[in-house]
């Protein structure tokens, strides 16, 4: 969810939404909402139960991932739902629109500020000239977790800012409908501080992980002809690569997802004139658009992951033996 969509809750749903869109936009809604509990869930228990997928610091971060979007399909996805269906009206009083704007927006800056640690991570990996081609111990465990928590802890406190004060209201719903009540100068500095600058961070790091690793596969060729002691080294290179290249995929549909409605988000927050000509069915359908991402991640990340499969197959084989068992 981008906190830039603040903004866009003063245009979004103030005309009415042509019910030949609305329904087929409702039930893409209900489809990924269902495909993004199950998947995330699913990914929950993976990582929490296989003691082979814990022992990994980028499984970590990949659960505080999955955390954040599990979240967002459970409670915030099924009240936008809701309000589209209602034509905008806010049923459930001022408390839970202040705790639903809330969480709508904790769950950008934490998913992009775990994609950048993780993406670091990767670029240590590939970068340690002591331990080049080696597991490198500079996110470990224990550590990744303390990141994870400061970047929880941050994303809560930023988005709890407007509820200590930096309002642009005393009160968050008008005329029945539950309204960002943050200033424009949070949402711009929001969406500078907790999407753009991110994200370009995190495309520097990746555009130093390509220089890197065009040179050590150059380096690991040159050395095999030479030497058959490399197999070894350049196995492991090639995995570290293949794991910067999940966390890519990951950023990529990150950015593929949410970019669209954020440069919508900043017109209509910005250009009051640009923000009526725009068309009422684009703002929910972008909005869609960006939902989608917390149900891709998961199988972004899912079948990608040769440790993440292997340990599904077996618990697949464990569950189908138990069931053919109690028949």
């Amino acid at each position: 969810m981008n906190s830039t969509s603040s903004n866009h809750s003063n245009f979004r749903l103030l005309n009415n939404i042509d019910p030949k869109f609305l329904y087929p936009l409702c039930g893409a809604y209900i489809t990924i909402i269902a495909i993004a509990i199950v998947g995330n869930i699913f990914v929950f228990f993976m990582i929490t139960f296989t003691p082979s997928l814990r022992r990994s610091a980028t499984n970590v971060f990949i659960l505080s991932l999955s955390i954040s979007d599990l979240l967002t399909a459970a409670i915030t996805m099924p009240l936008e739902a809701e309000i589209l269906i209602r034509d905008g009206q806010w049923y459930h009083g001022e408390t839970m629109c202040n705790v639903w704007t809330t969480l709508y927006l904790i769950a950008v800056p934490t998913s992009i500020l775990t994609l950048l640690a993780v993406s670091i991570d990767r670029y240590k990996t590939l970068s340690d000239p002591l331990n080049k081609y080696k597991r490198t111990r500079f996110m470990t465990r224990r550590r990744a977790r303390g990141v994870v928590f400061v970047l929880w802890l941050y994303s809560i406190l930023f988005a709890l800012v407007p509820q200590m004060g930096w309002k642009f209201s005393s009160v968050s719903i008008h005329y029945g409908r539950c309204n960002f009540n943050i200033t424009h100068t949070y949402s711009a500095l929001s969406s500078i501080v907790n999407f753009i600058v991110p994200l370009l961070m995190t495309s520097l790091i990746y555009l130093k992980i390509y220089h890197i690793a065009k040179k050590d596969v150059i380096y690991s060729n040159t050395d095999r002809k030479s030497s058959l002691g490399q197999t070894r080294d350049q196995k492991i290179l090639m995995k570290n690569l293949k794991a910067a290249k999940t966390i890519l995929v990951i950023v990529c549909g990150f950015f593929l997802c949410w970019f669209p409605f954020t440069v919508l988000s900043l017109i209509g927050g910005f250009c009051k004139d640009c923000a009526r000509s725009i068309p009422h069915s684009l703002n929910p359908l972008l909005l869609l658009l960006g939902y989608t991402n917390s149900a891709l991640n998961p199988y972004l990340y899912s079948f990608r992951n040769k440790r993440f499969r292997d340990s599904s197959k077996k618990i697949v084989k464990r569950l189908s033996k138990k069931s053919s068992s109690i028949k």
